[in-house]
């Protein structure tokens, strides 16, 4: 099992409130039996609460399943001075019916060109 770094989804060039960052998690084969694992965010420059939402769950693999994916809503547009890409972190723990392989992804947020 891995987790994805993140990848930032943008309805238009500039990154406004509540984009969203997608995790994927990958199982490398299939299993038939029902996998779960943790999902958790780890600040980096970017922080939970101010500039994004909590986004801790469990995440389920139905028999069969392969991919799961795990959407975090931003609530802050990334402006600053010097405008600098701002990193946050996903991370998977706990498994049960899986090993981890990739325990951590990071977000790299741009700078918001509309500040």
């Amino acid at each position: 099992m891995s987790i994805s770094d993140g990848v930032v989804g943008k309805s238009s060039p500039l990154l406004f409130d509540n984009d969203q960052v997608t995790f994927t998690i990958t199982l490398d084969k299939t299993s038939g039996q029902t996998v779960t694992v943790f999902f958790s965010t780890t600040d980096g420059t970017y922080h939970k609460g101010p500039d994004f939402n909590d986004a801790d769950q469990t995440v389920t693999f139905p028999p069969g399943a392969t991919s799961r994916n795990v959407v975090v809503t931003l609530r802050n547009a990334n402006c600053g001075f010097p405008a600098t890409t701002k990193t946050f972190f996903g991370n998977i723990s706990s498994p049960v019916n899986a090993t981890i392989a990739r325990p951590q992804g990071e977000a790299d947020v741009p700078p918001d060109s509309a500040c």
